[in-house]
């Protein structure tokens, strides 16, 4: 696929062709569709905040890639749990500015989806630790997984590249992997995510996420 590199080229010529080599090898990553790799790069940007030149690009590649406006929006919603309401409230005004810029038409929001729980024993962990952060968790992820526009996979992909984020690599990251496990992604999918994150988080924190990894799936 063809990079939208050229306004990181005329930053700086060498680190354009070190972006569009690195891009490159992310991109190829053959166990991640085109839409899960936009979505899981676009989390980055919401939960560090890159809002602008990295974010534009990745919103570039993923509408050319199946991803619509609303598909965004929804990934925003749903990493508000994860990154934090403010963080989300800043990416969907970027949203609305980008949408607004390319003058696409408004799209209505999907149905809803069956409803989704807490696999039990995560939700009995939860219960054991802290009441009242249980019932906070357990109500606000089974709204999210019930809203239509992305499926339960896409959801756990988002949840799972918040963590490798903002490396809270323990808990959180265990539940997070087990419940993808649950909705269908393969351990081989989860680390092809962690793989194409290490362009944007670095790889120092995609090594310790890898190894959190091979901890939460042995």
């Amino acid at each position: 696929m063809k990079l939208p590199s050229k306004s990181v080229e005329d930053l700086d010529p060498a680190f354009g062709r070190m972006a569009v080599e690195v891009g490159q090898q992310a991109w190829a990553i053959p166990e991640l569709t085109m839409r899960e790799k936009a979505l899981i790069l676009l989390a980055s940007d919401i939960c560090q905040q890159h809002l602008d030149l990295p974010l534009s690009l990745h919103l570039q590649v993923g509408l050319a890639n199946g991803l619509t406006f609303e598909d965004v929006r929804e990934a925003v919603r749903h990493l508000a749990l994860y990154a934090g309401f403010p963080a989300a409230l800043r990416a969907l005004a970027r949203v609305a500015e980008v949408e607004a810029e390319r003058g696409s038409a408004p799209s209505s929001a999907p149905a809803d989806q069956p409803a989704f729980e807490l696999p039990k024993d995560i939700c009995d962990q939860l219960t054991a630790f802290d009441p009242w952060f249980a019932d906070f968790v357990t109500r606000q992820v089974g709204r999210a997984f019930r809203r239509g526009g992305l499926s339960a996979k896409e959801r756990t992909l988002l949840a799972i590249a918040a963590d490798v984020c903002h490396q809270t690599l323990g808990r959180s990251m265990a539940a997070n992997v087990g419940i993808a496990l649950g909705a269908g992604v393969s351990a081989v999918q989860i680390r092809a995510a962690l793989h194409l994150l290490t362009e944007v988080v670095g790889v120092g924190r995609a090594w310790a996420a890898l190894t959190a990894l091979e901890e939460h799936t042995t």
